[in-house]
């Protein structure tokens, strides 16, 4: 009996090598920080590999997954630390179904899932989607569990960021309702997320998001979200996020861009994501709240590499008034030397110019290598 359990095992494996497919990156990160008094380097190195496993001819029903192992080695003044990490990124199983003009996609397991601003919730968590397309609408359901990540590599607000502890114990849950064709091409979508803290019953993290975008013309269009947040439903917090994208040819674009998070302004608290979301491009800190950062960003595209160049101001809003922080900006270059080559430079800078005699001044130097295999 256990032999035709074995073999039945055997021809059920065989029957989906044919389509499976499996390959991994070899990244290597280093980077350089400065404060103009002090110097931080960091260096880590990741291999991931990850496979696809289709159990049908059409590739609608299949099970993906990633593992990686790495380090990350941080020397300072402070510390000198070397941490050691193994992850499962992804491991999702996936049913995509299609009705005539209407359509669904389930999945479980563990994998990203980003919020419409991508600032709110962004990272893996796991749990369950549900969506649902149709001629007129789409339907968006997800509730997951945070409690099995690995805080290490989950950068969560109000995490330790233990190695291999667990992560805080949430249950996010999230609605999207999108309309895909409102008039001329412009796409609305409203959605409602929720995160239940399972270590403190009663508390709460709720956020109700606006979404339009489309074209404006040939060359432009726009992006426009506004995400209203509550903690307990005691507060009200906004984060508002405005973009006008100028692309006159397939190797440059131009882009226009305004964010704001709430401080202690009128009847707004100060803003409180989920996932941490820094509010500058070089520094670790502050978090996404209580500023105002417009911005100007050029993007060029070749087959050999790309460009992209970003420079904003920052204005400091943690309470009524509003004062000229600095500027923040950064240059990324992407080379593609090979199909299976990349290699990165990238630099961001913060300069303080407000009048504080704290000087948040701040350069990173970033020089990063992957290889595909």
């Amino acid at each position: 009996m256990k032999k035709k359990y074995a073999l039945l095992l055997v021809f059920l494996l065989a029957s989906f090598t044919y389509a499976f497919e499996w390959g991994g990156v070899l990244s290597d990160d280093t980077k350089l920080n400065t404060n103009l008094h002090s110097l931080d380097f960091h260096q880590s190195n990741n291999v991931s590999i990850w496979a696809n496993i289709p159990f049908n001819n059409s590739g609608t029903v299949y099970l993906s997954s990633q593992g990686s192992a790495k380090y990350y080695w941080d020397i300072s003044k402070e510390e000198n630390k070397f941490t050691p990490i193994l992850n499962l990124d992804l491991l999702k199983f996936t049913i995509i179904g299609n009705y005539g003009a209407s359509g669904s996609t389930f999945a479980m397991g563990r994998f990203n899932l980003s919020d419409l601003t991508a600032k709110v919730f962004s990272q893996a968590s796991d749990g369950l989607l549900l969506e649902l397309s149709f001629p007129v609408f789409n339907l968006g359901f997800y509730a997951g569990f945070t409690g099995l990540l690995n805080p290490a590599e989950v950068y969560m607000l109000d995490s330790n960021y233990s190695v291999y502890s667990k992560a805080p114990s949430f249950i996010p849950v999230c609605f999207t309702y999108t309309l895909p064709s409102l008039f001329l091409n412009q796409q609305f979508a409203v959605q409602a997320m929720s995160f239940i803290d399972l270590a403190h019953p009663g508390y709460t993290r709720n956020y109700a998001t606006l979404s339009l975008k489309g074209p404006i013309s040939v060359f432009f269009s726009y992006s426009l979200n506004s995400c209203f947040g509550s903690e307990k439903f005691s507060n009200i917090t906004n984060l508002s996020d405005f973009t006008i994208s100028f692309v006159p040819n397939q190797t440059i674009s131009l882009s226009v861009n305004a964010t704001y998070a709430s401080g202690k302004l009128f009847f707004l608290s100060p803003f409180v994501g989920f996932t941490s979301h820094t509010a500058y491009n070089s520094i670790y800190s502050p978090e996404l709240s209580g500023v105002l950062l417009p911005s100007l960003s050029m993007q060029y595209f070749s087959k050999s590499f790309c460009t992209l160049l970003n420079i904003g101001g920052v204005f400091d809003m943690p309470a009524k008034n509003i004062t000229f922080k600095g500027i923040d900006g950064s240059v990324t270059i992407l080379f593609n030397i090979y199909s299976d080559l990349q290699l990165s430079f990238k630099s961001n800078v913060f300069y303080d110019l407000s009048s504080k005699t704290d000087s948040e001044t701040n350069f990173v130097f970033d020089i990063g290598a992957i290889i595909v295999f």
